[in-house]
């Protein structure tokens, strides 16, 4: 009986130890990465194509489908602007620009050729539930006359 008892409080005692020393690796989104347009969201709905149907997702308006099929590839120092399979009828790469990523203050701030900026606010980098890398912020467009929050999804 006493072995039993040993053997059990053994096996409980390893468990333990087990499960306590085991390490989950934690991966912390990067910004660097190829993505793609998920959504745009607006705060107040449009009509943008004058259908009569008003949506608060930019990219379910028709009339845009080349900027929404676009890709942002960021790399370590500048952002690179290109087309999709939908052209806008512009060159592969639309947009190559250097940027500054301040994530304590959860800012992007992208250089123009004159050396002002285009400020991204309320950036976030997280994963969906595919474990794909997720990449949002918000931007005020006057074409709107509304903040913009773009989502976007890494492609690889």
């Amino acid at each position: 009986m006493k072995n039993i008892k040993f053997s059990a409080i053994a096996v409980l005692i390893c468990s333990f130890m087990i499960s306590c020393t085991k390490e989950v690796q934690v991966l912390e989104p990067k910004l660097t990465g190829l993505y793609k347009y998920n959504s745009a969201i607006v705060p107040v709905a449009v009509d943008l194509d004058g259908n009569g149907v008003f949506n608060t997702d930019l990219t379910k308006e028709s009339g845009e489908e080349c900027v929404w099929d676009n890709y942002w590839d960021w790399n370590d120092s500048e952002v690179v602007l290109a087309e999709g399979d939908i052209t806008c009828g512009t060159s592969s790469a639309m947009a190559v620009a250097p940027y500054v990523f301040d994530q304590k203050n959860k800012t992007i701030t992208i250089k123009n050729s004159e050396g002002s900026g285009q400020l991204l606010t309320n950036v976030k980098l997280g994963y969906d539930n595919n474990y794909k890398q997720t990449l949002s912020f918000t931007h005020f467009e006057n074409k709107y006359n509304q903040n913009v929050i773009y989502y976007f999804e890494q492609v690889k």
